[in-house]
């Protein structure tokens, strides 16, 4: 686990440039490349969510700078089923998450999840990660906890925090090699697998410059649901 922790941080350090070019593009000072890795150059990530071949929904993430050479993530999640014009299961999810100095300093979202509401929040107070949710007491976060937003290739190496209801999660993390990856565009994204289990079920994968490309995992009907990026 701790050569595969040090392999994961030399690639983190080896796409820092990568990064900075990328905020650089977005609008960000040069002072923000300490933000972490996987901000797109345009400063959207925008993925189709597909059910058994069909499209039941969006997922968008707008990153942008603050005023203090942060990072701000504002997320959006919209999926609908059904059965023609007749709803069986809506979900929807808003998130805002802020970073400054590397770390995590704040993330707030509220969900529905087919009518049942779930929400969280976290905040940085002298150092630590304040965090209350839906499902959880209040507590402090471990060191270099963040959200599960996926964005980040921190996901592979950190405390995640469920981003729907506050829970501190644990979880195994599993790489799977690279392989091609389907995108919206119908080419194929050559990226690096994740599995992921324990408190989380899915897989991730990240392309060669470390940016999210897409996730996997299966429903509570047994269903697979798949991301492909735009």
């Amino acid at each position: 686990m701790r050569e595969r922790e040090r392999q994961l941080s030399r690639r983190a350090v080896g796409v820092a440039g990568l990064a900075a070019a990328g905020l650089a593009a977005a609008g960000f000072a040069p002072a923000s490349a300490d933000v972490p890795a996987g901000v797109p150059a345009g400063g959207v990530l925008r993925f189709r969510i597909r059910r058994r071949g069909s499209l039941i929904g969006t997922h968008r993430l707008d990153f942008a700078p603050d005023a203090g050479g942060g990072l701000v993530v504002r997320i959006a999640i919209d999926i609908r089923v059904g059965f023609g014009p007749i709803p069986l299961y809506r979900y929807r999810h808003r998130a805002t998450e802020t970073w400054a100095g590397g770390r995590l300093a704040a993330l707030a979202t509220e969900t529905s999840d087919n009518g049942t509401p779930l929400a969280m929040s976290a905040t940085r107070d002298a150092g630590a990660l304040h965090v209350q949710g839906s499902k959880t007491a209040a507590y402090l976060a471990p060191e270099g906890a963040i959200g599960t937003t996926y964005w980040s290739i921190r996901t592979l190496d950190a405390p995640l925090i469920n981003s729907e209801d506050g829970r501190l999660l644990k979880t195994s993390i599993a790489p799977l090699g690279q392989s091609l990856v389907p995108a919206a565009s119908g080419a194929d994204v050559r990226a690096s697998g994740y599995t992921i289990s324990g408190d989380l079920r899915l897989t991730l994968w990240y392309d060669t410059e470390r940016h999210w490309v897409s996730l996997r995992f299966l429903a509570h009907d047994g269903s697979i649901i798949t991301y492909e990026r735009f």
